[in-house]
Order: C-alpha cells, then sequence, then structure tokens
C-alpha cells in the first residue's frame, strides 16, 4: 500500500467491496491517514470482527463472510449522481438519472435528488448492461466533476437501488417496463410529469426536520401505508451492543400490544405533496 500511495496525489478513496451506505469508504488526504483507514476497513472484515458481529447480532450467517477486497480509487471532485435501470437480457427498457442534492454524510446515500438528463450517464450504463447481458433492475453510481461537468462512473450495484420505484412516465417506469416484458399488467400508472427535485422519505426527514426541501421538492412518501409513515418520522434507536439487552428489547416487542389507529400525517410534510398522491409501485 506504501508503494501505491507514492505514486499517487492525494486525496484518494478507499473503498470496500460488498459495503454499502458509504460505510466502507474512506477519502484520505494524506499516507498516515490512508494507513489508518487502511486497518480500519481490514480490521472490519476480520475474522474476530465477524465473530463479534455474529454475537451481537445473534445471526451465525456472519461467521461464513469472507473477507472482501479494498481497492484504492482516484478522488474525483464533483457532486454524485446516478442511474438506474431495468434491464433484460443485456437491454435497458427503462431508466431515470439523478443528480444528488442532499446525503445522509460526504459518502452517504441521497436525502434529496434532482432529475437530470444525462445522454453520457444514460450510454454509459446501457454499454455495461449489454456487455455483461444483465437482467432486472441495476443501478450505476457516478461522480460528476466540479471542473469539467463529465460524469465518471464509479460503480455498478446489481440490485433495486433508491430510485428504481420512480416513475414519471414509460421511459422511467422501471417496475412497469419489467412486468409487462414478462407479461404482468402494472397495477399503477407514472405520474404524468416529472418534478424537478424529489425528497426521501424518511431520510431527509431524519438529516434535516426544518428542510426547506420537505416544503418544496416532491415527497416520495407511501401515503397509502400510514403505519409506516408514524413509525418512522424520527430516527430509529441504536441497536444495543449487549445481546442480552437485544433478545431483551426483541421480547418487550413481541409481548407489545398492536395499535391500528391510523397515524396522523406528519406535520412537516406538506399538503401539497400529499394531493400529488404516492409515487410507489
Amino acid at each position: 500500500l506504501g508503494s501505491l500511495l507514492a505514486e499517487r496525489r492525494f486525496p484518494l478513496v478507499l473503498k470496500q467491496d460488498e459495503s454499502f451506505g458509504g460505510l466502507g469508504v474512506r477519502i484520505v488526504r494524506d499516507q498516515p491517514e490512508a494507513l489508518h483507514a487502511f486497518r480500519e476497513l481490514r480490521a472490519g472484515a476480520s475474522a474476530w470482527a465477524a465473530f463479534k458481529l455474529a454475537l451481537r447480532k445473534l445471526d451465525p450467517g456472519h461467521l461464513a463472510r469472507r473477507a472482501r477486497p479494498i481497492t484504492l480509487q482516484q478522488y474525483i471532485a464533483g457532486r454524485p449522481a446516478n442511474r438506474a435501470v431495468a434491464c433484460d437480457r443485456g437491454r435497458v427498457l427503462a431508466g431515470l438519472s439523478v443528480e444528488v442534492l442532499e446525503a445522509t454524510n460526504a459518502t452517504g446515500p441521497a436525502t434529496v435528488v434532482r432529475i437530470v438528463d444525462r445522454p453520457d450517464m444514460a450510454e454509459a450504463a446501457a454499454r455495461m448492461v449489454a456487455r455483461l447481458q444483465l437482467s432486472g433492475l441495476i443501478g450505476f453510481d457516478f461522480m460528476i466533476e466540479e471542473a469539467t461537468g463529465r460524469a465518471f462512473l464509479l460503480e455498478m450495484n446489481v440490485r433495486p437501488t433508491q430510485i428504481c420505484h420512480l416513475a414519471f412516465g414509460e421511459d422511467s417506469d422501471m417496475i412497469g417496463a419489467l412486468a409487462r416484458r414478462h407479461g404482468a399488467v402494472p397495477t399503477c400508472r407514472p405520474l404524468p410529469a416529472a418534478p424537478g427535485t424529489i425528497a426521501f422519505y424518511p431520510q431527509e426527514v431524519w438529516r434535516d426536520a426544518n428542510s426547506a426541501h420537505l416544503a418544496a421538492a416532491f415527497l416520495d412518501v407511501p401515503w397509502h401505508v400510514p403505519d409506516f409513515i408514524d413509525a418512522y418520522r424520527t430516527p430509529l434507536p441504536a441497536e444495543p451492543a449487549d445481546w442480552v439487552q437485544r433478545l431483551q428489547r426483541q421480547w418487550r416487542l413481541l409481548r407489545r400490544p398492536r395499535d391500528r389507529t391510523p397515524a396522523p400525517e406528519p406535520s412537516m410534510l406538506s399538503a401539497k405533496a400529499k394531493a400529488a398522491g404516492p409515487i410507489t409501485l
């Protein structure tokens, strides 16, 4: 690692494979910081770390976790963006591109996005899908370089990503496109027009309950599931570190009577967004 760092210009990015939510990403600005981040990521993937995680979460499946590679990447100063596509046997059926306006942290998932028309991102995603003959829902992460406006492809996530359920016309209706491809009839129709900005619930509420985006942006809220709205109005408590406390909490949850009374709508969510209706499919 030391020789690799000596050949490159800081800042750099260390990323652990199979991580998510930015948890396996470290932006480093000098060699000592890079070495510390490398040791930290490697320790988190050790057999001892897997044993502690299995014990803490009461899940022996973590014991089978293999060591995950750590890659050294060039740092690109700019704005995160991503494109999600629905594809079948190497052909893109529908997709949507967005630029991140707000995120949980510097390397974390988006909480507010803006829909963008980026032919370069669409082409890059289509070429990857065709080359690998992919099928299903796929997400591609990009960085829009601040100095040039060029889109750099960072990674591909072979799973449904944060915007896969959004639909603002046939070109972006990924769920509907896959359903029709396999002979099914979609039960929900896309919205007739795409909003400029979308705020995710509950992520943006958790990031900033007084965020201006909650009043100005289109809110991605499942209004037809009031229990969900009520349950996630405030951030979830941290998981107990002690397994005895975890068992006690699970037992309390099982014994707790369930309240079926519909939850009131959160006060911070705009009536305008509710009138637009849900966009989940």
